[in-house]
């Protein structure tokens, strides 16, 4: 025992030496949780359901209600065997033995099944309408086979499934349908290709048929779940005629009493919005905007996330579509969620709050009347650095495509401390962000002769002393565009421009004349640019949150055009990154999963017509899970 002990005080002395045991603790947690998302994001792409009790007595779901049924244990050559046999009810045996093996928690022996070469035989088994429970088991067995990878999903319908499933449909037997809807939706799921195979052999007319008042709930679910996988996938996108066929059903969907049937209805309407501007368009004209913005304001995450993923889609289109979103009152919604507990959330908001601003300046002027700017500065400045990023994006756009008096607004709101201390994080692209806000906010106050005083606000929060440790900054472009800053605005020596300017379209000529105004209205009073500035100087020197009248996203406006650059043996800076285009590639550790088998949905791609392209943006990733398998005697779902 005394030894046991000296070995646990060496350990203690070295191994974890200065190192506080609770925080060892977490990270002992947070290292599970890490490898148990990453266990759940190989089945990401597939629900599977497991056999809860391998050995003993189970409920058959084949038969009568309250028969029981020894399990019967076969091996692969006598479930080859049965399966080709001529004896129905060997057949039966050896194929519920197949599901079973199928249904298995760890390590299904799908391949070894796949090798014995029983799935045409299987598929043969769904056209026996005479006989139901073999039917049933059949479709179990191939569902949980469709479950696996693509390969596996591959091997059913090559063995010719899918006619037979669409058949199965309309079965007068409840289960056996409901287990054919389960089985499409992991097809469906697998890839464009599979959904249109499907679409094609015209699965969706009595998939709809299925959805009525009559319709238990829990079939009710499974039909949504597989619906939101005819909608997913891009290139290509669903064909059109199907989407307008889902639509209406999708819609009567959204207002049912079950929040997973509502959730996956969300989700299915993500993924068609996720798409070009006229994908967007057509959701939008079926009136369904209000049902979305109002479940934004949801208390169950599940809900909110799609249904916030939805309208951030839409507000990546048109000026018009994006009024659409606003016109549904989204702007009364997005306070709240920018506050939200789960950071995920925080930052769709964000995200969408960025696009909303990357608008004309009028959009953006409605950001700030409903109030946007003291969230957004506090999420700016206390939010997760993941949530702080797309706020930043937001600031920029707010910068990039605002009126003088806009972004007046946007420094009192408190906004240059937070976004002066992000440019001690470590991610270059966001500093750049940062770097080109601070540019627009000099461009501003150089058209009202107010630089000196915005250049007295930045050295007063320390803006000045940061800048000048980015110019040893490990990335070039940094140290250029710093160092350029710091030449052109506090360089004692010369006041000469110094700085390509972004050049960037304009949307209005009426909003270049906005950008000359260099008087605006600050509690009711007429006030020039500098004594704004003034303003917010006085009281973040007193640690006060300047009140704001106003919201913000990402904006996507005119910018103002400084003199140009005419001084001679300076190499031009390396230019920033103007827009970033949000990619559709896996993003989101953005969003938790909508349950304990799927992701958050494939990412919103910006559209290039209001979204910022650049380089310097990351794309976020969280993947909706589309596949699942079944489960003897529950619902419950491996994750």
């Amino acid at each position: 025992m005394s030894l046991l002990i000296k070995h646990s005080e060496r350990l203690r002395k070295f191994k974890n030496k200065g190192k506080d045991p609770a925080a060892l603790r977490r990270q002992r947690a947070e290292v599970v949780v890490e490898l148990r998302k990453a266990k759940k994001d190989e089945q990401i792409l597939k629900r599977r359901n497991i056999e809860p009790n391998e050995v003993g007595m189970e409920r058959n779901l084949s038969t009568e209600e309250g028969e029981t049924h020894e399990i019967i244990q076969l091996s692969l050559e006598e479930i080859l065997q049965g399966v080709n046999g001529s004896d129905t009810e060997l057949q039966l045996q050896a194929t519920q033995a197949t599901r079973r093996l199928l249904s298995r928690r760890k390590d299904p022996p799908i391949n070894e099944i796949i090798e014995l070469g029983i799935i045409p035989r299987l598929v043969e088994f769904l056209t026996y309408a005479d006989n139901a429970p073999l039917q049933f088991e059949a479709a179990w067995a191939l569902t949980n086979i469709a479950a696996g990878t693509s390969d596996h999903t591959k091997a059913v319908v090559e063995g010719g499934a899918l006619p037979a499933f669409v058949a199965l449909l309309s079965s007068p037997h409840m289960h056996v349908s409901e287990q054919s809807v389960w089985a499409l939706g992991n097809i469906a799921g697998d890839s464009p290709l599979y959904r249109d195979a499907l679409i094609n052999c015209n699965a969706i007319p009595p998939l709809l048929a299925l959805v009525s008042p009559a319709t238990p709930v829990w079939f009710l679910r499974n039909i949504t779940w597989t619906l939101s996988n005819f909608c997913r996938h891009k290139n290509p996108c669903p064909p059109l005629d199907a989407v307008q066929k889902m639509l209406p059903v999708l819609i009567y969907l959204l207002e049912h009493e079950d929040s997973e049937i509502i959730s996956d209805s969300c989700w299915a309407t993500s993924f068609l919005t996720d798409g070009s501007n006229d994908r967007i368009q057509v959701v939008v004209d079926t009136g369904v905007l209000p049902r979305l913005v109002e479940l934004m304001a949801s208390p169950e995450l599940i809900i909110v996330t799609p249904a916030l993923r939805t309208v951030g889609n839409v507000v990546t289109g048109t000026n018009e579509q994006t009024q659409a979103a606003i016109d549904a009152g989204v702007l009364a919604v997005l306070p709240h969620l920018l506050q939200h507990a789960k950071p995920t959330i925080q930052k769709e908001a964000a995200w969408m709050l960025s696009n909303i601003a990357a608008g004309p300046c009028w959009q953006v002027q409605q950001l700030i009347t409903c109030g946007l700017l003291p969230p957004l500065v506090e999420l700016l400045d206390k939010g997760n650095f993941n949530a702080q990023k797309e706020a930043v994006w937001a600031v920029a756009n707010f910068t990039t495509g605002g009126t003088v008096e806009q972004i007046v607004e946007l420094v009192q709101s408190g906004v240059l401390k937070p976004l002066l201390n992000l440019l001690l994080a470590k991610d270059s692209k966001t500093i750049l962000i940062i770097l080109d806000t601070i540019s627009n906010l000099f461009l501003a106050a150089e058209k009202l002769g107010e630089t000196e005083r915005l250049c007295l606000l930045v050295e007063r929060l320390g803006g000045l002393e940061k800048l000048e440790a980015l110019q040893v900054h490990e990335n070039k472009m940094v140290c250029q565009v710093a160092l350029n800053l710091i030449e052109k605005y506090f360089s004692d020596e010369s006041k000469v421009d110094c700085m390509i300017p972004l050049q960037r379209s304009r949307t209005s000529p009426s909003e270049d004349e906005a950008l000359h105004s260099s008087e605006l209205v600050v509690g009711g009073e007429t006030t020039s640019m500098g004594e704004g500035m003034l303003i917010a100087e006085k009281e973040i020197s007193e640690g006060q949150l300047p009140p704001t009248r106003g919201r913000h996203h990402l904006s996507r406006l005119p910018t103002v055009h400084a003199p140009p650059f005419d001084l001679p043996n300076m190499a031009p800076p390396m230019p920033f990154p103007t827009w970033r285009l949000r990619s559709s590639s896996p993003r989101r550790a953005l969003t938790s999963p909508p349950s304990a088998v799927r992701g958050a949905g494939p990412c919103p791609a910006r559209s290039p017509g209001r979204a910022v392209a650049a380089a310097a943006a990351a794309a976020v990733s969280v993947s909706e899970g589309s596949g699942r398998a079944r489960m003897a005697g529950g619902r419950g779902a491996a994750g």
